[in-house]
This record gives structure tokens, sequence and C-alpha cells, in this order.
């Protein structure tokens, strides 16, 4: 930890800055088996780098945390921040499954068929989202 530390003091504008919080993080929650301190660190870089292109990883190693830690109210609620607000993120698909809603499941599943349809056939595809079609037991 102390490496780390050590960079985020002596140059917290660095480009490795931000790195060193998501790092920092892993160690802590991953090797050291404290999640809390790891959900800190990321929440640390999420309030001071919030443009980093590592902070869609942070919000989702929270929210894995979170389930790890038997929180699944804190786990969903971080999962579906990182869906709002980077829905861009290549951790999106993941943070769906985590969620484990039936809804998630399918409609990652539909679209990645309608995805590969349209590569392979060269044709526009459109998917239509229905809410509520499982069910009052179908969301979580």
């Amino acid at each position: 930890m102390g490496a780390f530390d050590n960079l985020l003091v002596k140059f917290p504008t660095s480009s490795w800055a931000d790195d060193a919080l998501l790092r920092k993080g892993a160690v802590q929650a991953g090797l050291l088996k404290n999640p809390t301190a790891g959900i800190a660190a990321w929440l640390n870089l999420l309030k001071k780098y919030p443009k980093s292109n590592l902070a869609p990883r942070a919000q989702y190693w929270i929210g894995d945390s979170y389930f790890n830690l038997r929180d699944f109210k804190n786990a969903i609620a971080s999962q579906q921040t990182l869906i709002k607000t980077y829905p861009e993120s290549s951790s999106v698909p993941d943070a769906l499954l985590n969620i484990v809603s039936p809804y998630a499941a399918t409609k990652l599943a539909g679209e990645a068929l309608c995805r590969a349809y349209a590569h392979l056939y060269r044709m526009d595809t459109v998917v239509l989202r229905f809410f509520s079609v499982y069910g009052p037991r179908g969301r979580p």
C-alpha cells in the first residue's frame, strides 16, 4: 500500500494517480480480503478523478465488492449507477448480469443476437424494450 500512497501524495495530478487508487482498491479488496477498504479507495477515485477512463471499472468493482459483502441493496444501486453514468462502458454487460434480473439477462442476450444478425446479414435491427412483461416478481 505504501507505494500507492506515496505516488498519490507526491504526484496527485499525475496520470498514474487514478490507476494507483484503482489498484490500491483491488489489492485491499482482493489480496488483503478487505472489500470495505477497496470500496473506500474506489469511491476516492470517483471523487477525485470522475472523468478518468478507469472510473467505470471502479464503479463496477464497488458493486462487485458489495455483492461479496452480501449487501445486495448497495450492490444493485452501484451497478445501476454504472449503467446510468457510463452507458458505453465495457463493464455494462457484466453489471446488467450482476443485477440478477430476468429482464436484464434477456435484454442483453436479445441485443447481442440482433447485433450478430445485423453484422452477418448487413441489415438494420431495432430492439423494442417492453417493461414488466415478467410480472411483478420480474424486477429486483
